[in-house]
This record gives C-alpha cells, sequence and structure tokens, in this order.
C-alpha cells in the first residue's frame, strides 16, 4: 500500500535545507532533471536538462536568513516536492546558485571545507522534516515529523 502510494505520489514530504546565501521568500523550480553516469566519480549524476528530461517541481519557502559568524550569509528553507526525482532538491536548490551546506556532489566545496573544520559538521544540511499521508485504514491524515537535528540547531544559533 505504501509503495503504490510513494509511486502515485499520494504522499507529502516536507523537508529543511540549510543553504549557501539569502534565498527569496517563495521559490518555485520547475526544471526538469536528466540523470547520467559520471565516470569520475563512478556513480549516477543528475542535472537541470531541457534535451532528455523528466518533470521536476520544487517549492521553496524562506524560514529564516541569517549570517553565521564563521560561513557568513545563510538560510533555512522550507521545502516541498512536487515530483520525486533522484536528487531533486540538491540539483534545483544549486540550480538557483543556493547550494546545500555539506553536499559534496552539487554544493560549494570550499564552505564545505569551512563547515568541517571549523565546525566538524561533515554531511549534508537537508533533513526531512515531515511526511503526511491519508490512511484509509483510519480514515484519517497522518502526520510524521522529526525535530530539527543537532547540527541544524548549532547552525542556527550561531554557535561555533
Amino acid at each position: 500500500y505504501i509503495n503504490a502510494m510513494i509511486r502515485d505520489r499520494k504522499i507529502d514530504k516536507y523537508y529543511l535545507a540549510l543553504v549557501v546565501g539569502k534565498f527569496p521568500q517563495h521559490l518555485v523550480i520547475d526544471k526538469p532533471l536528466a540523470r547520467s553516469y559520471d565516470k569520475k566519480f563512478d556513480r549516477s549524476h543528475v542535472k537541470v536538462d531541457y534535451r532528455e528530461w523528466l518533470e521536476s517541481k520544487t517549492e521553496c519557502r524562506l524560514e529564516k536568513s541569517f549570517i553565521h559568524p564563521i560561513i557568513g550569509p545563510l538560510s533555512l528553507v522550507r521545502i516541498k516536492i512536487y515530483t520525486w526525482r533522484m536528487h531533486q532538491i540538491r540539483v534545483h536548490i544549486n540550480h538557483e546558485w543556493y547550494p546545500i551546506l555539506g553536499d559534496v556532489m552539487y554544493g560549494n566545496l570550499a564552505i564545505n571545507r569551512i563547515l568541517y573544520q571549523s565546525l566538524g559538521i561533515n554531511r549534508q544540511l537537508l533533513h526531512c522534516r515531515k511526511y503526511s499521508f491519508f490512511d484509509p485504514f483510519s480514515a484519517h491524515t497522518i502526520f510524521l515529523e522529526s525535530p530539527l537535528p543537532e547540527d541544524f540547531q548549532q547552525l542556527l544559533s550561531g554557535k561555533k
């Protein structure tokens, strides 16, 4: 049942991401994505591509912008995906020049190095915050929400 709901896009997924720069208040990214194979890294790579593409839509809303004392301007962004493509959020956000902190494949390597060396954070700061779906057995919508990870909280507080 759950697999069918995922396939039919009947589950709402909401994410939070910490990105580099001052993000706009609201941004809908409706750009096609295509997957290719990257021989250098021996893995699949996704990019915006209008020739061989799959429809992809991501909606972003600014939660908070701030200046971190070590990294500089950052934004906490709430994200909803309408299509579930591999690396969709990471590629769309980076394509708009707001790389996700810690993203080694699509992000800003210099800032990621500072993030790790100064703060000890060595992962991408993209967090699935909430899922919701209709449960036919109880006839109610179920909401699942996870707390904000400690490394997000650390950066948002400006602590070193």
